[in-house]
């Protein structure tokens, strides 16, 4: 009789330490959280005033073909200090942040070797050393998706301490 009542007196204190132990984990993992993300909309042709870096998004162009759509986007960037991409300490490769995103559907990244104006690859030390550049993004993405979308847009997350901003710019 008395070990039938110690089996669930033993199962009780077993779980509530786990659950202890899960809590602690928790918090202490959680602790260093990025905080809220704010989104901010912007036009083209503008220039946007963030942390460490300015940018103007001076031309989006569509290209169709068959089944995808090519956005080729004319950003032009200045940074002013350095920042955190990519969720890395001094990365200044501000092209990590930088997505096609499409609601309900997935998010697109750039090609890997963005472009100059003349057509001209741009290498990753010029991205993490120039202050000043235009620079030409180019996206793929399923045509039938971006069709469907009114709010498909170019999303640029900057990070300012624990907190970021996305600011987006719609493309439709």
């Amino acid at each position: 009789m008395m070990k039938s009542n110690k089996i669930p007196i033993l199962f009780f204190i077993v779980t509530l330490m786990l659950s202890v132990t899960f809590v602690i984990s928790y918090n202490r993992i959680n602790a260093d959280t990025r905080g809220p993300v704010k989104e901010v909309m912007f036009s083209a042709n503008k220039l946007v005033k963030a942390h460490n870096i300015n940018f103007e998004i001076l031309d989006v162009k569509k290209t169709n073909t068959n089944d995808t759509t090519e956005i080729a986007v004319l950003i032009h960037v200045v940074r002013t200090g350095n920042s955190n991409f990519g969720f890395k300490a001094n990365n200044n490769n501000f092209i990590e942040n930088v997505w096609l995103n499409i609601p309900y559907s997935s998010q697109v990244h750039p090609e890997p070797f963005p472009t100059d104006e003349l057509g001209h690859r741009v290498t990753f030390h010029d991205i993490q050393n120039k202050k000043d550049m235009k620079l030409i993004l180019k996206f793929q993405t399923d045509k039938k998706q971006l069709d469907k979308s009114k709010n498909a847009r170019v999303s640029f997350m900057i990070p300012n301490g624990k907190h970021y901003t996305k600011y987006s710019l719609l493309i439709n």
